[in-house]
């Protein structure tokens, strides 16, 4: 079975790295998270990532959810007192060499430590680029599906016979 890449993203430093999320995160904190969900869940299924978003929460326990109702796609908050960049420091060597991971992140200490794991290290910048290229993708397949389906449709209307 192929190793499945696990994407790792330090949430917040994402948000505040990045347009849009640092717009929205002026007025509301929540609405920036939410946008950065949205914008992950396309790459997410293009590229068949598990992926997991990490934010510093709070709290006595790790809360786990999976917004899109995906196992393979979950948004993590920490513990009161643990950082994200201390759980995906845990998960990353947790798993070493069970699966590969990409780790986005602006911050230099986390993206050292878990280099030297073998994680692969986007910045966010980079990582924003990605996002953007993963949905232009996605448009274009859907606009060359709608345009076969266009085409397909013209040569086998079942409706042009009825009166």
């Amino acid at each position: 079975m192929k190793k499945l890449t696990h994407l790792l993203i330090d949430g917040y430093n994402v948000i505040h790295a990045c347009q849009p999320f640092q717009s929205v995160l002026k007025k509301n904190l929540d609405a920036a998270c939410k946008l950065l969900i949205e914008h992950i869940v396309p790459l997410h299924s293009n590229e068949k990532l598990r992926t997991t978003i990490v934010f510093d929460g709070k709290g006595l326990d790790i809360q786990i959810e999976h917004p899109t109702n995906d196992p393979s796609f979950s948004v993590l908050f920490t513990p009161s007192g643990t950082t994200a960049d201390t759980l995906i420091e845990q998960l990353v060597f947790n798993s070493q060499h069970k699966n590969p991971f990409i780790v986005v992140s602006a911050d230099n200490a986390l993206i050292q430590t878990v280099s030297s794991m073998g994680a692969h290290a986007l910045t966010p910048s980079d990582f924003k680029d990605w996002l953007e290229r993963s949905n232009k993708a996605q448009s274009s397949k859907i606009l060359d599906h709608q345009k076969k389906s266009a085409e397909q449709w013209k040569q086998a209307n079942p409706w042009k016979n009825l009166k």
